[in-house]
This record gives structure tokens, sequence and C-alpha cells, in this order.
């Protein structure tokens, strides 16, 4: 998943990054965030 800002505006000007496991031990990946929106902004998959 990648969201993409619209025509005409900017990307996020604060990003954060946090992990999380699908299942415990197996699957993981990582979620850019913006933090002025709290909005998702990428799902980063893992090992």
């Amino acid at each position: 998943m990648s969201v993409r800002p619209r025509p005409g505006t900017e990307g996020p000007r604060v990003v954060g990054a946090d992990e999380y496991a699908m299942r415990k031990g197996r699957a993981y990946g990582t979620v850019l965030v913006d933090v002025e929106t709290r909005r998702p902004v990428d799902l980063l998959a893992g090992s």
C-alpha cells in the first residue's frame, strides 16, 4: 500500500516509522505514518 499525495499538493513534512508483526515471530514489517495527519503513508514488508 502506498498513499500518494493528490496532484498539486505536497507530501508529508514529518514522517514516523514503527514496526509491526502480522504473526508473532513470523511476519514483520514497517509502517510509515504522516505525523501531522496521523495517516499511514506506506507499509514496508519485512521478513
